[in-house]
């Protein structure tokens, strides 16, 4: 469906997963995943989230605190930027890079289907696998 959206342009992807004081928040992030509601419930907030002007869908991460598991970072594709509970706050205004407005995105409490869950790895741990899925 993404694809599909992306290709006929009424689709603009981006990723939004950088957090101060986390770097590209890959290994571990503040953002929390609380599941609930066959989904989960994101709050946090994001930095550097390039594009944000004109993106429709995005990918972001957040920690889930599993009881069983251990913390885990959590990884979740094709979020729209409409969802209740997001809001871009506009940060970006540099003058050699205004084009790319990397604003900084705003999460209370959205809700994302539990089928936008794509890829899970425990904090501190960088999978190999996250060439192929996150940074693809």
């Amino acid at each position: 469906r993404l694809l599909r959206g992306a290709a006929v342009g009424d689709v603009v992807f981006a990723s939004c997963t950088s957090e101060a004081g986390y770097g590209g928040a890959l290994e571990n992030c503040a953002t929390v995943a609380t599941p609930g509601n066959g989904g989960f419930h994101l709050s946090g907030r994001k930095i550097f989230f390039t594009e944000s002007d004109v993106a429709t869908h995005f990918t972001t991460c957040a920690r889930l605190e599993d009881p069983v598991a251990g913390p885990h970072m959590v990884f979740f594709n094709g979020i729209p930027v409409d969802t209740p509970g997001l809001t871009v706050i506009r940060t970006w205004d540099t003058l050699g890079m205004r084009a790319t407005q990397s604003n900084d995105l705003q999460l209370e409490d959205v809700f994302v289907p539990g089928e936008a869950l794509f890829h899970a790895y425990p904090v501190g741990h960088l999978d190999a696998t996250i060439g192929l899925t996150v940074m693809r």
